[in-house]
């Protein structure tokens, strides 16, 4: 049940200057009875026909239309991160007038992939829903549990914090091999059916075989992954027991971290006085803004099982461009006859062979049992997503389709500049380019609040949940601050080069090491080559002894 809802203190400036009706989906992370909010992303307008729609009031929202984008949002966040429910820029009248159409669009959210339902304590199905007055930009918050069948809403208290400093990104690698055989007509909904097929077992594997190694290590599922962990402050955890005063002085440092109306990042560093905090910014560079919110927690993280062993360099055949294949066998649709068995064997079979990362977002206290929960289920997520667009793949060329290899699409991580401690990903084919999916993003991961003016308000801040927070309170964040562009984009996760070079061969190296091996045996097996006529010599030699000693032996035998 959640109790809280904690904030940070630059997702309320993102509404100083929405003055009007907006929607959108929050993304945040629940840990124990506590909901984080990372950052809220609009919805985008209805398409209807050839033209779209934005939305006016609650009512204009339609259910399945916010279920669609529910659906493809889920695809791009990482593990330990949810769509925890609804934004919306309205009065207290019209969220009155409108609840059961807003009770209506919360139970339509689309529930988890019955495999993920599975798992331990992911049955949790409150939704939260947001309120900001436009004009007083007070926080009201309320959250819908979908799973009873009557439910109303249930106010629940808000709390504006610092928290992003002590979340961490953590990533790693499974192997993964899958055989099946395509469908002849080639219909989208039979070849998806058989690709599920296929795959739950490898799914159910992962969920019920896998073990997680801490930098090569077995722990205690209750034991924390980053035990030396001294630069942030946990999530969860009283401020006096967490760390030092010099601790906490570096994580209020680089706690908040924005763009400045130039385009430079500033940190703002907060300096309380009573009741009133004012900020002041100190500019750096855009790379340390990004290094330091989207660094990788400096872990080895391992998943085992009997599915997917570790990939040594002499068993790797991973693609360098996507880190996974698929090899279609296609030939027309033809069959043909197997010598080793008694019929015919189709074709059209799917290979799909390579590496897949998982990535999660969690606290920097997280236990090893939370972290393995949450790399599972975005593996699981991924897996399934990129069967998905292949299926659609498939479908589109089957008709034309002659190669008889083609690359699954390729994860491409995404660091957007409104939240860049938060690893989101796309998921990109080999025939098409970073300005498509930084289309993409533009469509689906435009966060709320970028529509404003962009002039600044004021230099103060105030707390939206409380009942004096006027608009004249918030500082505005520049227009130009959550510009999407194919610089947010980062195309090394499933490359690896810093795994490649250590753990296996990449396919340049197999093919340089297969000519290694099969030159030495041509120049031997040369005709100009003297060492074949002398090799050739005593294998003669040895042939006619042999000959001569086996007639000399039935020779005595029959006398």
């Amino acid at each position: 049940m959640i109790r809280l809802v904690s904030y940070e203190p630059s997702f309320a400036n993102r509404f100083a200057n929405v003055c009007e009706f907006h929607c959108g989906l929050l993304l945040g992370g629940l840990i124990n009875e506590e909901e984080y909010l990372f950052l809220p992303i609009e919805i985008p307008p209805m398409e209807v026909g050839h033209s779209q729609t934005r939305p006016k009031c609650v009512k204009d929202l339609d259910e399945r239309w916010v279920a669609s984008h529910c659906r493809n949002l889920n695809r791009m966040i990482p593990g330990g991160v949810r769509i925890s429910g609804l934004c919306l820029v309205a009065s207290v009248s019209e969220f009155n007038d409108s609840q059961d159409h807003i009770r209506k669009i919360l139970r339509n959210f689309p529930k988890d992939v019955p495999i993920v339902e599975e798992m331990v304590d992911v049955h949790n199905h409150e939704r939260l829903l947001l309120l900001i007055d436009p004009l007083t930009k007070n926080f009201i918050c309320k959250v819908f549990d979908g799973g009873l069948q009557h439910s109303s809403f249930r106010s629940v208290s808000m709390k504006s914090r610092p928290f992003i400093n002590s979340y961490k990104s953590f990533k790693t690698y499974i192997s993964l091999s899958l055989e099946t055989v395509l469908p002849t007509d080639r219909k989208k909904e039979e070849i998806l059916l058989q690709l599920q097929a296929a795959v739950s077992p490898y799914l159910h594997s992962l969920l019920t075989d896998a073990n997680l190694l801490i930098n090569g290590e077995f722990r205690n599922g209750s034991d924390q992954v980053l035990i030396d962990e001294t630069d942030s402050s946990p999530v969860g955890q009283s401020a006096a027991g967490r760390h030092s005063r010099r601790s906490n002085r570096a994580a209020k440092h680089q706690s908040c971290v924005t763009s400045g109306a130039d385009g430079t990042n500033q940190t703002n560093i907060m300096v309380e006085r009573g009741d009133v905090r004012t900020t002041k910014l100190a500019k750096h560079s855009t790379q340390q803004a990004h290094v330091e919110q989207g660094s990788w927690a400096d872990v080895e993280l391992t998943i085992f099982g009997p599915q997917f062993p570790r990939w040594q360099r002499a068993g790797s055949s991973s693609s360098l461009e996507s880190g996974t294949s698929s090899d279609t066998g296609y030939n027309g649709g033809a069959d043909v006859i197997d010598p080793s068995t008694s019929g015919y064997v189709p074709v059209n079979r799917l290979i799909v062979d390579g590496r897949i990362p998982g990535i999660a977002f969690l606290p920097s206290n997280v236990t090893v049992n939370n972290l393995l929960q949450a790399l599972r289920k975005d593996l699981i997520h991924s897996i399934l997503a990129r069967l998905e667009l292949l299926t659609d793949e498939l479908h589109i060329t089957s008709a034309e389709l002659e190669m008889p290899r083609m690359l699954l699409p390729q994860r491409v991580l995404v660091r957007l500049p409104a939240c860049p401690a938060l690893p989101l990903s796309d998921y990109k084919f080999i025939s098409e380019t970073a300005d498509d999916v930084v289309a993409r993003l533009h469509y689906f991961c435009i966060p709320m609040g970028v529509h404003g003016g962009g002039d600044v308000v004021d230099d103060t801040t105030t707390d939206p949940t409380s009942s004096d927070a006027t608009s004249g309170g918030f500082q505005s964040l520049p227009s130009n601050k959550d510009f999407i562009d194919a610089s947010c984009l980062d195309t090394s996760l499933e490359k690896s080069p810093e795994i490649i070079g250590n753990d296996e061969y990449s396919e340049t190296e197999l093919i340089e090491n297969m000519t290694q091996t099969v030159q030495p045996v041509a120049q031997f097996m040369s005709f100009s080559n003297p060492m074949f006529w002398v090799a050739s010599a005593v294998v003669l030699l040895c042939c006619c002894l042999l000959s001569f000693t086996l007639i000399g032996s039935r020779h005595h035998a029959s006398i």
